[in-house]
């Protein structure tokens, strides 16, 4: 069952430019829904692009849960992973 549920992360994404730390920056907005969890942590990753995404990424999981170590993991890895800026 928890291999047929963890698909069901997605996210909304926008490209715009915001203000950030008092600074206007191209950024990009993930607002992330669903479960993040074992079986749903690659779907997760894979939505990010380290040749395209700006350098300042911003994380909204106000729609989100984070179920398991794997989830926290993959969210702390992925500023090293794409290299940018991350604010959570």
């Amino acid at each position: 069952h928890a291999w047929d549920s963890g698909g069901h992360v997605d996210a909304d994404i926008e490209f715009k430019r915001m203000v950030v730390n008092d600074e206007k920056k191209d950024v990009k907005y993930v607002h992330v829904r669903g479960a993040i969890f074992f079986s749903s942590t690659r779907k997760f990753v894979n939505m990010f692009d380290v040749a395209h995404d700006p350098e300042t990424v911003i994380l909204n999981f106000k729609d989100a849960l984070i179920i398991d170590h794997s989830a926290v993991a993959a969210i702390q890895g992925l500023s090293h992973l794409i290299g940018k800026e991350v604010i959570i």
